[in-house]
């Protein structure tokens, strides 16, 4: 799915692409905005907040009849047809609510650096998968809050997702081996070089918006016949939704729907705007270069890796004696064989009063 495919969803028009996936793009958006809202009203990152942007994000689509905002109650595992064929296991239901708490209190409380604490708090999240469904997509959410609350940045314009999907086998290792073997260092450096990549493709992404935006400024001074002020309140609206229709522009510039229409086919015959439905009535109009620049570099590569596609789906146990069997053993081990013989592994993540602080087993 590209980015024009929600902006047309935003605008009220049917997306190029399947319309659940348009749909949860729209929901993730709002459950973002949920808890940047939370923060900006002091509130804390804690297992309270964390249910309802569960909930915000689950609420419909895939996954929705899947307990959205409750904790899991039953054993979940990441790939394989059963509990037995799994790449991972995560810790039994039970524990899962100390856990998460653990995890809350380390963000809140530890004096960490922003984007360790980031990495760490991500890494621990899909280690707990305290949901039945949407855990990496809340995972990947974590982080961006994470950096609003410590306000490393002032908007949120830092997404991992597109750079964890598009090395999905390595971001998986990554995971397994802070697992298994506690390399916190490889994820750190990973998940440093996803930060460093995608602040440096925002960035010149930010500025070929800028030069296009003023390249176009230049253009509408020079040459349209039509009012050069509107047309310019027109472009500025189109700026901050590039797709959309002459009502809501019309609306969003301070313009007369008839000015808007007017402004719009200037625009057209420049080749600014392109009208996207083929349609005389209700008509969709575009920003064209500037959409053709929000979706650069948003296509994942074709990969023919196995693992490509493995899923951080979740299942259900059908066997509960195995099941029960699995969850007593697991209590009864001590710390340093529970990673090799369950497949999970509890981090500690403990409050530290100095900046060196490191995971630890417990």
């Amino acid at each position: 799915m590209g980015g024009s495919d929600f902006l047309r969803f935003e605008s009220g028009a049917t997306p190029g692409g399947p319309l659940a996936d348009v749909e949860g793009v729209s929901d993730y958006i709002a459950a973002m905005q949920l808890g940047l809202d939370a923060l900006s009203r002091g509130e804390r990152i804690d297992v309270e907040l964390i249910q309802s942007i569960h909930w915000t994000l689950m609420k419909t689509g895939r996954g929705s009849h899947l307990a959205p905002g409750r904790l899991r109650t039953e054993q979940n595992w990441v790939g394989g047809a059963s509990l037995l064929l799994a790449e991972y296991v995560g810790p039994p239901a039970d524990f899962v609510p100390k856990l998460l708490e653990s995890l809350c209190s380390y963000v809140t409380e530890a004096r960490a650096p922003t984007l360790f604490k980031a990495a760490f708090a991500h890494a621990q999240f899909e280690t707990i998968h305290p949901f039945f469904d949407g855990n990496g997509r809340l995972g990947r959410l974590l982080i961006t809050l994470i950096l609003q609350a410590d306000q490393v940045m002032t908007e949120p314009f830092l997404y991992l997702s597109l750079y964890f999907k598009q090395r999905r086998s390595e971001y998986y290792e990554c995971l397994q081996r802070v697992r298994f073997e506690g390399d916190w260092e490889y994820w750190v450096r990973f998940f440093a070089r996803g930060v460093l990549e995608v602040s440096n493709q925002a960035g010149e992404t930010a500025r070929a918006l800028i030069a296009l935006a003023e390249s176009d400024r230049t253009r509408i001074r020079a040459e349209l016949k039509v009012s050069s002020s509107s047309a310019l309140r027109v472009l500025d609206a189109l700026a901050k939704r590039p797709i959309t229709t002459a009502k809501d522009l019309a609306k969003e510039s301070a313009v007369s729907i008839p000015t808007a229409l007017s402004t719009l086919s200037a625009l057209r015959e420049q080749g600014i705007v392109a009208e996207l439905t083929g349609r005389k009535k209700n008509m969709l109009f575009g920003y064209s270069a500037y959409i053709e620049l929000l979706n650069r570099r948003t296509e994942l590569p074709a990969v023919n890796d196995p693992r490509f596609v493995l899923r951080w789906g979740n299942g259900f146990c059908c066997d509960p004696k195995r099941l029960q069997a699995v969850t007593k053993r697991a209590r009864s081990l001590p710390p340093q064989r529970k990673k090799a013989n369950v497949g999970w592994l509890f981090i500690s993540l403990r409050t530290r009063e100095d900046s060196n602080f490191r995971p630890s087993d417990s």
